[in-house]
């Protein structure tokens, strides 16, 4: 079963375990390592409603994360997380396929789990971490599930293979895990190399890609290359700075293998972001992508909020604009405001937030999405959603 392998992880760490044991039995100290236990509680209230308030849709998460980490012997750390969500009300009731979109597994092996589904009732566990890492001053090389983020930029990585992302995704700071091996190599001038693979659960599914990072004349700079399911990948990203401004972006090139000599076929993704901070604590950032394959005259809400996106297609656009700006008023209330723009189709995403801080593990937001865009010759409201959520950490 595929579930072997992670049995696997955690038998060969309980072995190198014992073994440092036994090595170390003569010595009157106990072996370095420790326990780490972190987690959350969140509880997310939402109401959905397109052009008429009346006519809401309203439904509830409730989310538990649990992080567990030891730290070995032999420099070995074992990381175990897992995520629990209870959805309910009239969103799971209405929403089609929402169990389908509830239990989403981005690795190879399955380790999520419905335990509860009735018509208005999922309830939903994952472990989205669950690896062995080993590690000198040098090397770093880690197994089983695990984030491997290769991204500069702050709203779109066309670099990151392995974890794209839907930047409306808000409620997942954690980002899905891949089943994947990670190889890591740091030299002395503060460059350094990783190999990354990730087996698919199909043919063509494959990711196998490599990264060299460097700096440059103050730039932190990255070349990668690679196997990205059916194509072959290039691409680059910098970050840096231009005077007090903060510049940083990505470019990812993928041409399908079967149709190697068509440059018609291949897909382009280019990201920039520029940012800024203000001495009074004011925070602009303004962000551009670019899908050469990306539609200029269909807007797709659903697509646009999908969960899950890939690092050839981010968005679904031909181009895609981002401008947030956010400022502390207090050191325990702050306010943020985006704007998602899509040229061509006069597509507008209105993203703002309000967070106040009750105490150190006490934590409240308000949330909004709203959706316009021109329909059927007419700019219209496409979707509006609100989110109350309140989060315990320990």
């Amino acid at each position: 079963m595929k579930l072997n392998f992670y049995f696997l992880i955690l038998f060969f760490f309980v072995l190198a375990t014992k073994s440092f044991a036994q090595d170390d039995s003569t010595s009157a100290a106990p072996p370095p390592s420790h326990f780490r236990f972190s987690g959350y509680l969140k509880d997310m209230q939402i109401v959905e409603f397109t052009n008429n308030a009346n006519n809401l849709l309203t439904g509830s998460i409730l989310h538990n994360r649990l992080n567990f980490k030891y730290f070995g012997p032999l420099n070995l750390t074992l990381t175990v997380e897992e995520r629990n969500l209870i959805y309910y009300g009239e969103i799971v009731k209405y929403t089609p396929n929402f169990d389908q979109s509830a239990d989403s597994e981005n690795g190879y092996f399955n380790l999520s789990k419905t335990i509860i589904k009735t018509n208005s009732v999922i309830m939903h566990s994952q472990f989205d971490r669950l690896n062995i890492n080993w590690h000198t001053d040098g090397w770093d090389v880690t197994a089983g599930r695990q984030r491997i983020n290769w991204g500069v930029a702050l709203a779109w990585n066309p670099n990151d293979l392995f974890n794209a992302y839907n930047l409306l995704n808000f409620d997942y700071e954690e980002r899905p895990g891949n089943d994947a091996i990670r190889i890591q190599h740091y030299f002395s001038n503060a460059s350094s190399i990783e190999l990354a693979a990730k087996p698919g659960r199909a043919a063509n599914q494959d990711i196998i890609a490599g990264l060299y990072k460097f700096n440059f004349k103050g730039y932190d700079l990255q070349v990668l290359g690679g196997l990205y399911n059916k194509d072959i990948t290039v691409g680059a990203g910098w970050a840096g700075n231009i005077k007090d401004a903060g510049f940083k972006g990505e470019v990812s090139w993928f041409q399908p293998r079967s149709e190697f000599k068509d440059s018609m076929k291949a897909s382009l993704e280019a990201s920039i972001t520029a940012d800024y901070s203000f001495k009074n604590g004011l925070y602009l950032n303004l962000s551009a992508l670019y899908n050469n394959h990306g539609s200029t005259s269909t807007f797709d809400l659903n697509v646009l909020r999908a969960t899950t996106l890939s690092a050839d297609n981010l968005l679904p656009f031909r181009y895609s604009l981002l401008l947030q700006v956010s400022k502390p008023f207090t050191p325990i209330f702050s306010g943020n405001f985006g704007v998602l723009y899509v040229p061509g189709m006069n597509a507008f995403v209105f993203l703002p937030t309000v967070s106040y801080s009750i105490s150190n593990s006490w934590d409240i937001d308000l949330i909004g999405q709203s959706f316009f865009a021109t329909l059927n010759n007419k700019f219209q409201t496409a979707g509006n959603a609100l989110y109350l959520r309140l989060r315990w950490s320990f």
